[in-house]
């Protein structure tokens, strides 16, 4: 299989002039002199930039990757040409964020991680918290939110409605009902109701608490390392991204258990903890199994894994094992030693554009085999 799909790639003229156009000039690499090495990233460019084998957008930020790489000038100075080297990097992780969201590789993690939860309705909001969390560490706060209220909705609709009720709503459209619509809302009752605006707010409270874990997460996280480092500096400061995560943690699980313990008492009441230590009766039995039947549907209406997700879900592990090892704290990262006491946090962004770019470049692959 990996063999075939190679000999595509190959045999895929757009990608064999990526490959070539780098080779064809790299002769100008063996002197080591910058100005020579300069002209090989403008020849690069240009010749991908007339060519157009990969997107006009793409090469349009190649010179972020290529000269640093090449070490005639350090990222963040050559970031100051578009914009700040911070706001580089929030664009750099919207535009992953856009691929996780095109192949619905998040849609895909949130049912798996909802299909483990139970019935009873702590169990439910504790994973729309959870998986609402965990989302949005990598996607933004909307985005993640705009994923989970669909699914939040489909979930409480399986569990608060009849089989009239389901027969009724398969005769008409889902796409010419509003949520209020699909829920009845004006026919629940109060209990049912609760759970509804428990789950509802569960996905926005998720979706911030989330957002906070990462430096990378949204844009405020970066602003503040950006404030820090020119007040401070890198080294001095002692932010990096795994002492961060550190530092994010225990505030994380304590603010995701505050929002559970809160909606808990507004929308159940304080005895609803105690429903927790007794046995499961029947008709909790037959929620989570009508839960579950409701997930699964989501689940296999999912298009089989895609070579889109594996692909986004690789880089994504790459991306990161690079964020956390450049500069643990504790030993030398791979930043110090590839590149020395000049590099610096926005070198990132080299991770970001470079996948960013390959990402692209399959895509046009896929998109014209």
């Amino acid at each position: 299989m990996g063999h075939c799909i190679f000999i595509r790639y190959l045999r895929f003229p757009r990608t064999l002039w990526i490959i070539i156009i780098p080779l064809i000039f790299s002769p100008l690499l063996l002197n080591k002199s910058p100005p020579l090495r300069c002209l090989y990233g403008v020849f690069v460019i240009a010749a991908l930039w007339v060519t157009e084998v990969v997107p006009l957008a793409v090469t349009s930020l190649l010179p972020i990757l290529i000269f640093p790489l090449l070490g005639l000038i350090t990222s963040k100075e050559i970031c100051m040409n578009y914009i700040k080297d911070a706001s580089v990097l929030f664009i750099c992780t919207l535009m992953l964020s856009l691929a996780v969201e095109n192949c619905k590789l998040h849609r895909r993690i949130a049912l798996f991680m909802l299909s483990k939860i139970g019935g009873k309705p702590i169990f439910l909001i504790m994973g729309m918290l959870g998986t609402s969390a965990i989302i949005s560490i990598w996607i933004s706060d909307t985005a993640a939110t705009s994923l989970m209220v669909p699914i939040a909705i489909a979930v409480t609709e399986t569990i608060i409605r009849n089989p009239l009720e389901i027969q009724k709503k398969d005769e008409r459209s889902r796409f010419e009902q509003t949520p209020r619509e699909q829920l009845n809302w004006n026919q629940r009752s109060t209990s049912e109701k609760a759970l509804l605006k428990a789950m509802m707010l569960s996905c926005s409270h998720g979706s911030l608490i989330g957002g906070t874990t990462m430096l990378t997460s949204t844009g405020p996280n970066l602003v503040f390392k950006e404030k820090i480092y020119e007040a401070l500096g890198e080294k001095e400061s002692g932010i990096t991204f795994l002492t961060w995560i550190f530092f994010t943690l225990p505030p994380l699980t304590f603010y995701l258990l505050a929002s559970l313990f809160s909606m808990q008492m507004v929308f159940f009441g304080p005895k609803s903890f105690l429903n927790i230590f007794r046995r499961t009766t029947q008709d909790e039995e037959d929620r989570a199994n009508a839960i579950r039947a409701a997930i699964k549907v989501e689940r296999s209406q999912l298009q089989p894994v895609s070579f889109a997700e594996l692909s986004v879900l690789g880089w994504f592990m790459l991306l990161i094992i690079g964020w956390i090892t450049r500069n643990p704290g504790f030993v030398e990262g791979w930043g110090e030693l590839l590149f020395g006491s000049k590099s610096h946090m926005c070198r990132i962004i080299l991770i970001y554009v470079g996948t960013a770019c390959l990402q692209a470049i399959i895509y046009v692959w896929r998109i014209y085999p």
